[in-house]
Order: C-alpha cells, then structure tokens, then sequence
C-alpha cells in the first residue's frame, strides 16, 4: 500500500502531472491495482483512503483480475469515458510487493502477523474512517464486468495443468521451441538468437538503475551460459535470467483526463500526451486448442486496429519507441512478427523488461507507459511510442500508441475507438484445434521441453498431432514420468527435434 500511495502521490505533484496541490482532491478518480484478497479486500480504496481523497470526488473504484494487459486496457476504458462524458479524469495504478511478502513469509511470518503489518494497519484512524465511508457507497467494481476475479483469472485448462503447462516458465518454453521449428533453426540457433534479444533489454534496464530490479548489463554469452546463478528453468529454453521476475517491490501510477481538465489545471501543452489508438483482444486461453503455437491472431487482429486508428502506414517508419511486452522472449518474437516490427532497427523496450527491469505482477505496463510518456516529452519533433501488453500464456492484448502530438480526434474532440468485441469475434472465428483425451498411436512432434528443478530435470512435456489412431489429427500432450532422471533422455529424436519427429504417447515411455 505504501509504494502504491508514493507512485500515485508522484503522479499526482510531479511537473506536468497536475497543476496545484489540489489535484487528488478536486480530481473525479478511478484508482486500479491488482486485488490481493489475502491482505486487501478493497485496494483501489485502501489507496485512495491513504491519500485523503474526500469520498464525494471518487466516481468509481475499480479493481481487475490478473493480466499483464489491464493497465492499457484501464487506458483504454478511461479514454472512451472521457470522451463520452462520464469522467474528467482517471488515475491508474498498480504496485506489486511480492519481494517483500517472500522475505516476510519466509522469515516464518504467519498470515495473521501478514495482516497486522500490511492491509488496514497501513492506514490512519482517519483513513479508516475514509475506506470504510467509500465501502458504503462506492462499493468495488470488478473488471471485466460480469466475471469474478477467479474467472477472470483462469488462464489454462485442466488438462493443461495436468500435463505441467499450468506455470508460465513451462508454457513459453514450448511456445518458443515451437517457433523455433517452425523457422527452421537448430536448438543452438535459438538459443543465441533468443540471449542476443534479452541481452538489449538489459543493456537498456542497465541504463536506469534507479527504477530496474537488475540494472546489470548481460552479454549473449552469458546469457547462454548455464551457471549457479543462472540455472536452467527448462530445457531447451530458458535459463533463469531469460524468464521474467515477479519477486519486486514497484509500482507506477498515470493520470489520463480530458483536454478541458488539463487546461483547467494549467498543464503545460509541451507535457500532454496523446493516445492516438487502441485495442485489445485475446487469444483463445486454451493454448492447447490454438491453430499454432507459435502464432497470435489477437496480435495480428488487434494489433493492425490500433495502427489503422493511430494512422500509422509504415510501423518501422513512423513509430519512434517501442516497448514491446517481454516476459519471455518467445512473447517478443512472436509480437513483432504478427505487427511487422523489424527487431533489428530499433530497441524493443524502453525500460528493459520483465526480466531486468522487473516483472511487477500485471502491473508492468503502466511503468512502461510512463516511460513512454517521459520519452516521448523530450522529443523535440512529433513522436510516437507503441506500447503492448500480453496477459496469460501470449492470451489476453492491448496496444497503445502514444504521441506528443494531438490527431485529428484530439483536435476536434471526436475521439472514439472500436468496440473491442469486433476483434474479439474475428479471433474467436479461427477454428480450435480438437485435443485427444486420452492419445493412443503415432504422433508428430509440434514442441517439448523439460521441466527442471534445483536438482535437475523433474517432467518431459512434448505436444504434438496424432497421425492414426482413434484421434488421428486431434492434438495431444503427454509427459515423461514425474521425477524421471533424464525426462527427455527416453525421445532422443526430440532433443534435436525438427517438425515431423514422432513420438509414441501411449503405449510407451510418456505418460497422457
């Protein structure tokens, strides 16, 4: 709570942010951040108590699910807001403290000591007072609307977790070993292709020490290198520091209001930044029942609505920044082939990434829309910034293209975006792949890879397509036994695997 106050209090006094110390009083506010049931119950209140908001200023206090995408997707809501009328001004916000949570947990604090610490116990007797007035009449709103926060967080299927793709650091692995087949490449091809993408993110959250987790720049080399500190996660892909880092302390915070408010508040005109486009759209969650793993229609899809609205021709020649959302280098791969962005003439991060920079929960976004904003203020010339999100497994999109320069809709006050359930029906046409319950026969190797634990290897996951058998063509997945001392070592075509290895999932030396 204290570093999600601190980020919105920065917003809210830093020069160009608001005009007068009146801002967190007068402003109409929307307040986001991720919802920890445990030890918040209302956190965007919690935060707005904190802050000594008067509750007759606060319209709506919203809080999401789990998603990487919520904070451009939160943009993108107050955005239409606004111009609808609905609100003057919005702030978003969001802070992860699971750094801190470890170390207390594992210092042997109980839940009970937990909540004594943090939650309500951060608050004055005033702020109570506050928090409690808002329950009563604002109450919480979740977003998206009519899901619970559980159902808005399922991002895999039981099967999926049966088989060991429940955890992200297992599911990017394949979605990247897949992509890997499908370009043709060797393991070790990729391998360096994959530490020479990261290694220029470090370099970049190397730069910033004073917001990056690890401002520590890497070459390829020592990405590649396995060693104690960088061990392998998953075989063939990644080693620990190509995987996105959870366990910080940040947060961020970022004002959206109307061109009347800004005014109104005396904002520099050189300070204002412009969201020329938007859109968001999700891949099915299902990654087992999508056409490729290695392909992302809701990137493609949406991803081209929000340069089309922004009027951008030529994405590598008209956008100046790209942070390109970078949990695991596969997301990058994938995103810049479904966009046309070409990797090699421009950084794709403006604060390092996930990895370097810090993976603060779903709230990653708004530090690089902060970012972008920042860089796009120094510029001297008309700029824009592409910023992208990804929640899930590569499932759930948003984009944003930010500017330093109004477009015809901010000019003439006509801004509006599409309705985000058009993409969404052009993703949701694509057909599903059918996934065989229980696979028996032969099947072609689609992507694998293996589990490790600190003391090794632990579970082999191989997907793939049946070529005979009861469920010819359906896709399966099936895994080597739990524990097994060379998971992969029974599928030796597999380690250096190109498309058409087969496998037998059942009977044979994999477990369905």
């Amino acid at each position: 709570l204290k570093i999600a106050a601190r980020a919105e209090a920065s917003a809210l006094t830093r020069p160009g942010a608001a005009a007068d110390a009146e801002a967190p009083t007068t402003a109409s506010k929307k307040v986001e951040l991720g919802d920890d049931r445990f030890l918040y119950t209302n956190t965007p209140g919690a935060v707005a108590a904190a802050l000594g908001c008067p509750t007759a200023a606060i319209k709506e206090l919203v809080v999401t699910g789990d998603s990487g995408s919520m904070p451009q997707v939160l943009v993108n809501r107050a955005f239409e807001k606004i111009a609808l009328g609905e609100l003057q001004s919005a702030m978003i916000i969001g802070a992860e403290a699971l750094h801190s949570l470890s170390a207390a947990r594992g210092a042997g604090a109980s839940a009970k000591e937990l909540v004594e610490r943090w939650s309500k116990a951060e608050l004055t007797t005033e702020a109570r007072v506050r928090l409690d007035e808002l329950h009563k009449s604002l109450g919480l709103s979740v977003y998206p609307p009519g899901k619970s926060i559980d159902e808005a967080n399922r991002f895999y299927s039981e099967l999926d977790r049966k088989h060991g793709l429940g955890a992200p650091s297992a599911t990017y692995p394949v979605l990247e070993n897949s992509l890997r087949i499908q370009l043709g490449r060797t393991v070790a091809e990729q391998q360096v292709c994959v530490a020479e993408l990261f290694a220029g993110f470090s370099e970049v959250a190397a730069a910033d020490a004073v917001h990056a987790w690890f401002a520590t720049p890497y070459s390829p080399e020592q990405l590649c290198a396995e060693s104690r500190e960088n061990r392998t996660i998953c075989h063939p892909f990644y080693l620990k520091r190509l995987n996105a880092v959870m366990a910080v302390d940040q947060s961020a915070a970022l004002i959206v209001m109307s061109a009347g408010e800004a005014t109104r508040r005396k904002v520099p005109r050189e300070k204002w930044i412009f969201l020329h486009g938007c859109s968001e759209a999700n891949d099915f969650v299902e990654v087992l029942e999508r056409p490729s793993l290695c392909q992302s229609p809701a990137i493609r899809i949406a991803g081209a609505r929000a340069l089309k609205m922004a009027g951008v021709e030529d994405v590598n020649r008209d956008i100046k920044f790209f942070d390109i959302y970078s949990c695991f280098p596969v997301a990058v791969q994938i995103a810049c082939r479904e966009l046309g962005i070409d990797s090699s003439i421009t950084p794709l991060t403006l604060t390092g990434g996930l990895a370097y920079h810090g993976g603060p929960g779903s709230n990653y976004v708004t530090h690089s829309i902060v970012v972008a904003a920042e860089k796009l203020r120094c510029c001297s010339g008309d700029s824009r910034a592409l910023v992208t999100a990804n929640g899930g497994y590569l499932t759930k999109h948003a984009f944003g293209m930010y500017a330093n320069f109004p477009d015809r809709a901010a000019v003439e006050g006509v801004w509006c975006r599409e309705h985000p359930s058009i993409c969404q029906a052009e993703v949701d046409a694509f057909p599903r792949e059918q996934v065989a319950d229980n696979p028996e026969g032969t099947g072609v190797v689609e992507s694998y890879c293996v589990r490790y634990g600190r003391q090794g290897p632990e579970l082999g996951i191989v997907v793939g397509k049946l070529v005979d058998g009861p469920s010819a063509g359906h896709r399966f997945v099936a895994n080597t036994p739990l524990g097994h001392a060379h998971p992969i070592g029974d599928l030796p075509s597999l380690r250096h695997s190109a498309s058409g290895s087969r496998s037998l999932p059942s009977p044979g030396p994999t477990q369905s």
